[in-house]
């Protein structure tokens, strides 16, 4: 950004100019905004890192799935042990349910909003900074880095809790049939 008194280009991090001491009124200050990119990329690429939470999604529905095949094998069986198994098992698919924490995606939303809301104001406020041009960047760059490791991640887990959820049906199924 250049001195509105003498041209001279003053660094970012500093309010006053080297040359003259214009001191320059600003009400952003651009090494705030350069630690809230970064926090905001920081943010995101944790939740890219973070592994095997996305597989607790399914979670309830590993315990309806073993709650109604329970149920069936009651009935069948007559089995009142069985009847109480299959109760348990879909209040702890309730519970499961009611009780999950915080995805990784609201914490992905929430880094994705700071770095927008970041960018917006480099935009209004050091519009024409070669400096600040290359901290956005830079920070696009590495968003859509870590936004494509969460695709990949969110991809293995939903097969994985598929699987599991397939292979709990089989087993149900075969149970069932041999019961």
């Amino acid at each position: 950004m250049k001195c509105p008194r003498c041209g001279e280009e003053m660094p970012l991090i500093s309010q006053v100019c080297p040359r003259c001491g214009y001191v320059r009124q600003a009400d952003v200050d651009a090494a705030a905004l350069a630690e809230s990119i970064h926090q905001a990329v920081l943010a995101l690429s944790a939740c890219a890192e973070t592994s095997g939470r996305g597989v607790c999604r399914f979670v309830p529905l590993f315990f309806l799935i073993a709650g109604l095949g329970c149920m069936v094998l009651a009935f069948k069986s007559g089995a009142a042990l069985i009847g109480i198994l299959s109760l348990l098992l879909l209040l702890a698919a309730a519970i499961a349910f009611f009780t999950r924490k915080r995805d990784h995606e609201e914490h992905s939303v929430e880094a994705r909003l700071a770095f927008e809301e970041a960018k917006m104001k480099v935009q209004n406020y050091f519009s024409g900074s070669l400096e600040m041009e290359q901290l956005i960047r830079d920070g696009e760059r590495k968003m859509a880095t870590a936004e494509n490791a969460i695709r990949m991640r969110r991809s293995r887990e939903n097969r994985l809790g598929r699987t599991i959820c397939a292979a709990l049906l089989l087993l149900f199924l075969i149970l069932v049939l041999l019961s």
